[in-house]
């Protein structure tokens, strides 16, 4: 699961640039541009180098730049740059601080990512078992509740998943709360009961996800492309395939543009399309585009499967 970057405080020394540049590149991330933030947050390390810097702020811009990595299909580069965000944070703080629950929650997403639930499990408990700042975030506090659910689940333990998930949707549901956080937890919630057979539930909750994300967030936005492709896996489900399809064609066109058309995520949702066709009994589209989101699945992540939306042929009929 992914979570909207935090931004460095800003530097009241002359090395302020490097704490400026990483703001921009958060900045550039909220607005869904990956691959400047990537190349802003790179910037803002090399930045930091030259200044001799080894500090709390290049470590939580290593995890920044880590979690972009993440988004852009990079899961051995983001892996790196976790580890050594990690291991700056424990340097400079010790194990038992609470500013490594950020960093573990973020190098749990990408363990779950990576279809490693378990591993997930261990640093959302990790993270959670850590002391609180003496200023409660509620945003971190739902990140790593989200993010245990959706480990949680994929482990198939469905009703503490659901627990995990709607404490999460409860403490972004503040009036101050971060709308697309919110969203994020209301899809990961509707996925559970989808898992468990809730249909209207699951329906109800996506559509808010995407209600809230329409609100706040343009159009063509990255963040559009998984709520769309699990919203469609929902309709498929309630055997309704026709309302599937165009949630799926947004979905690819957001990916291809914001990924390109060899990415994993495209790859995913493409999978995803030819089941709706499939549905549709639309035989050699479905056959032609399966064909197609295989190639690109293999040829992209080494068979690694896209796990960024769930995949169709893993419901049960």
């Amino acid at each position: 699961m992914l979570a909207p970057l935090p931004c460095a405080a800003a530097s009241q020394s002359a090395a302020g640039t490097v704490e400026e540049t990483a703001l921009r590149a958060s900045a550039l991330h909220t607005q869904g541009r990956y691959a400047e933030a990537e190349s802003t947050f790179r910037a803002a390390l090399d930045a930091a180098a030259a200044a001799g810097r080894r500090d709390a702020a290049v470590a939580l811009i290593l995890t920044n730049l880590a979690l972009v990595c993440q988004n852009t299909g990079k899961p051995v580069e983001a892996e790196r740059h976790y580890a050594r965000s990690l291991a700056l944070f424990e340097a400079l703080a010790g194990k038992s601080a609470p500013v490594l629950r950020y960093p573990l929650a973020s190098f749990a997403s990408l363990a779950l990512e990576n279809g490693q639930a378990r591993k997930a499990e261990r640093l959302y408990r990790r993270a959670l078992a850590l002391p609180l700042a003496a200023e409660y975030n509620y945003e971190e506090q739902a990140m790593i509740q989200h993010g245990l659910g959706m480990a949680i689940q994929a482990q198939g333990r469905l009703e503490d998943a659901e627990s995990c998930l709607r404490q999460a949707v409860g403490l972004r549901s503040r009036p101050d709360g971060e709308r697309v956080s919110l969203a994020q937890s209301l899809s990961g919630l509707a996925l559970v009961r989808l898992s468990r057979g809730q249909m209207a539930e699951a329906l109800a909750g996506q559509l808010r996800a995407l209600e809230l994300l329409e609100a706040v967030l343009p159009a063509g936005h990255p963040e559009f492309a998984r709520p769309l492709s699990n919203l469609a896996a929902i309709y498929a489900q309630m055997g309704r395939p026709a309302e599937a399809e165009p949630a799926l064609r947004r979905a690819l066109e957001i990916a291809s543009s914001t990924f390109g058309e060899e990415h994993e995520v495209y790859g995913g949702i493409l999978s995803n399309y030819a089941e709706v066709l499939r549905q549709l009994h639309r035989k050699q589209e479905a056959k032609r585009y399966a064909a197609r989101a295989k190639s690109i699945l293999a040829n992209a992540a080494a068979g690694r499967p896209a796990r960024h939306t769930i995949d169709l042929a893993d419901l049960p009929r």
